[in-house]
C-alpha cells in the first residue's frame, strides 16, 4: 500500500530521510557494531567498519536520489523529441546473507529507498537483530510506515512466500549459488 505514495515522494524527500539515516547509524555506531559482534561473531573492529560502511553507503545513495535522471537521446528526425525518464520498479525484495548483516542490507535497502522502492526486506534468519535495529533506525529517520516491511524466518518458507508472491515487482538476492538458483527458478515460474 506504500509503493504508491513512497514511488511520487520527491527526490528531495527521499535524500533528506537517507542522509538522516546515515546520520542516525553513524551516531549508533558503537552500539550496533557490538549487536552485530554478538549475534553474527564478527570481531568488533570488523563489526565497526561494517556500521561505518552502513553509513556511507545511505550517504551516497542519497545523492543518487537527486541524480538518477533520465536521458534526452538525439533522433535523426527534428520533429521527435526522444528521453527516457526513471520510475520506481515497485514493491521489492531483499533477502540478505548472515556474513555481513547490515553491510549488504544497507547497500540494498538504500539503493532501493532512492529509487522510490517500497521494500520487503528478509535478512538471514541466523542475524535478524541487526536487521530489526536497521530498520527502527530507517523508521526514526522518517521513512514511512509500510515502506520497508521485515520478514524474519527460514528462507524455505518465508523466502519462498517473497519471492513467488506476484505483488513482488523485483527480487535482489545474495547469497550461495543453490539457493540463488531456486529463487531465480521461482521468480521466472510466477
Amino acid at each position: 500500500r506504500a509503493s504508491e505514495s513512497w514511488g511520487s515522494t520527491t527526490p528531495d524527500e527521499r535524500d533528506t530521510i537517507m542522509y538522516e539515516v546515515a546520520d542516525r547509524i553513524e551516531d549508533e555506531l558503537d552500539d550496533l557494531a557490538e549487536t552485530l559482534t554478538r549475534e553474527e561473531g564478527k570481531p568488533i573492529s570488523s563489526s565497526r567498519g561494517e556500521v561505518a560502511r552502513a553509513a556511507e553507503l545511505f550517504r551516497f545513495c542519497a545523492s543518487y536520489a537527486r541524480t538518477a535522471t533520465g536521458d534526452t537521446i538525439p533522433s535523426n528526425d527534428p520533429e521527435t523529441f526522444t528521453y527516457t525518464f526513471r520510475e520506481p520498479l515497485g514493491v521489492v525484495a531483499l533477502v540478505t546473507p548472515w556474513n555481513f548483516p547490515i553491510g549488504t542490507p544497507a547497500w540494498k535497502l538504500a539503493t532501493a529507498l532512492a529509487t522510490g522502492n517500497t521494500v520487503v526486506f528478509k535478512p538471514s534468519s541466523e542475524t535478524p537483530m541487526i536487521a530489526k535495529r536497521l530498520v527502527e533506525i530507517l523508521e526514526a529517520a522518517g521513512v514511512p510506515d509500510g515502506v520497508v516491511n521485515l520478514v524474519v524466518g527460514a528462507g524455505s518458507t518465508v523466502g519462498d512466500e517473497i519471492t513467488t508472491n506476484e505483488r513482488i515487482d523485483g527480487v535482489s538476492f545474495t547469497g550461495s549459488t543453490a539457493t540463488g538458483q531456486h529463487i531465480a527458478k521461482s521468480v521466472v515460474d510466477r
